[in-house]
């Protein structure tokens, strides 16, 4: 029974946002469609928290099934995690984003967005996957082309097709390959796990499945649309967040437990290459005078960090890197909904333009500082435990790797501060030109930002509970590489 619960709350996490967004596409009135595109992260937000509850009680009950055989949707204790960040930030991103993000094609763009990346996560066959990987990509077309400059909706359009045939035509002929030399008719994800493919073909498939993860994922040197889409509102906050969360899902689920050889291989090369983007996406951090660019590096950095803790395949490292993906996403869509908030009154992200803003609107810089405390990884926070967990799972084997993650996280910590003192703090940089802040967070965007840092602050002073709900994923990619 609880199964069977299970399967259609996961279709239903597919179908309401598609409803909903088909809804907003029919109306003519914006204010109508912005309170539909609300209404329907809504209704989203509810069935995730339903799906959470079901899934601890089958889990209490040792009911709880990996994949759902035979279904094409299923949840169990790793998905639903991701579940559950996709609604909230989709949920943050339609109440505290700006109003002009949300006419109908926007909002429609917005929620189609949402359902396709729930899809992702929860789909239990290949071929349900593969599609989804490809629709979840689709709807940001919208987005680019309402671009006012064509010199920048070129730019931006050169970035996003590179991410979506990249990505979609090296996960396509994995498959396609697989489905070849696997011996089975099965596409289902959970025959991919029960019979591995044979060692030859081993590692030609887990390097295809983890280019198409990394280019998702926006991992160094493959990062160049992270930030074209944190520029782009809510949508691009929206599909960032679920594109790095469908990377990170495609290496947990399918690449590493099907691959354990090729990935014992792989594993020294991946970890070199995260290596190099969490220094790397740092750097750049620091070297940022815009605030939007600024955030996209930190993410860039700490993606690096998340690989490095998946190449290490001992369970503290996996763990931590879950943890770190997860606890990004929150301290992302935090310091995102604010800067919107800035740019929507002062019409720049500039921090050589601004100044001063903690002044006249001391609720928006004060939120800043705690995400940006968050996102750095201090005492209380879900990024905080995440790093520890890596710290742990690295150190024993690779002491100056870990020495390295460090200097990146206090790279990322000295580029985020920075901004704040040149953006938020201090006086004008020229009162007479310089745009100006003039008011606080409104109401709807102050629940939004309060409520996704109670989440992080309880995502760190509690992370128990979501280690325990990953914890069988964690256990797939460790066990397969003993």
């Amino acid at each position: 029974m609880i199964e069977r619960v299970e399967v259609w709350l996961s279709l239903a996490l597919l179908a309401v946002p598609a409803l909903f967004a088909g809804l907003v596409i029919a109306q003519r009135v914006p204010a109508r469609a912005r309170a539909l595109t609300i209404a329907g992260a809504s209704v989203t937000a509810v069935l995730a928290g339903a799906s959470l509850a079901v899934v601890l009680v089958a889990n209490q009950m040792h009911l709880l099934h990996r994949t759902g055989d035979g279904e094409l949707f299923a949840l169990d204790g790793e998905n639903v995690v991701g579940v559950c960040l996709l609604a909230l930030v989709s949920l943050g991103g339609a109440v505290g984003g700006a109003r002009a993000s949300f006419d109908r094609v926007g909002g429609a763009a917005f929620l189609a967005t949402e359902g396709a990346l729930l899809g992702l996560v929860t789909a239990s066959h290949v071929g349900v996957f593969v599609a989804l990987w490809v629709l979840s990509l689709a709807p940001f077309e919208w987005a680019i082309a309402r671009v006012a400059d064509a010199d920048e909706r070129a730019r931006e359009a050169r970035a996003w097709r590179l991410l979506l045939v990249g990505s979609s035509a090296s996960l396509v002929t994995a498959v396609v390959l697989y489905a070849g030399v696997s011996g089975t008719h099965s596409l289902a994800i959970t025959d991919a796990l029960r019979h591995p493919v044979a060692r030859r073909w081993q590692d030609v498939i887990f390097v295809l499945l983890a280019l198409s993860a990394m280019v998702r994922m926006g991992a160094f040197p493959l990062h160049g649309w992270v930030p074209v889409l944190l520029a782009r509102g809510p949508i691009g906050l929206l599909v960032a967040l679920g594109n790095i969360q469908a990377g990170v899902h495609l290496l947990t689920r399918v690449a590493m437990p099907a691959m354990p050889d090729a990935v014992g291989e792989m594993a020294p090369f991946f970890a070199a290459v995260g290596l190099l983007g969490s220094l790397a996406g740092s750097t750049l951090a620091v070297v940022q005078n815009d605030l939007r660019r600024a955030v996209g590096m930190v993410m860039v950095s700490q993606t690096g960090m998340v690989l490095q803790g998946l190449a290490m395949r001992n369970a503290q490292g996996v763990a931590g890197a879950l943890f770190e993906a997860a606890a990004m996403g929150l301290s992302a869509t935090g310091l995102t909904l604010i800067i919107g908030a800035v740019e929507s009154r002062a019409g720049t992200t500039d921090v050589t333009k601004l100044g001063g803003v903690a002044q006249r609107a001391p609720r928006m810089a004060g939120l800043f500082v705690a995400f940006a405390y968050a996102t750095v990884g201090f005492p209380g926070s879900p990024t905080f435990v995440g790093e520890d967990l890596l710290l742990h799972g690295i150190i024993e084997h690779h002491p100056v790797v870990a020495s390295v993650m460090l200097v990146a996280t206090v790279l990322n910590g000295v580029a985020l501060f920075r901004l704040i003192g040149r953006g938020f703090l201090g006086p004008d940089p020229d009162r007479a030109r310089s745009p100006r802040v003039a008011e606080d967070l409104l109401p709807r965007e102050f629940v939004a930002v309060v409520a996704i840092f109670a989440l992080t602050l309880g995502g760190g002073l509690l992370p128990g509970p979501l280690l325990a709900l990953r914890h069988s994923a964690v256990d797939a990619i460790t066990l397969a590489h003993r």
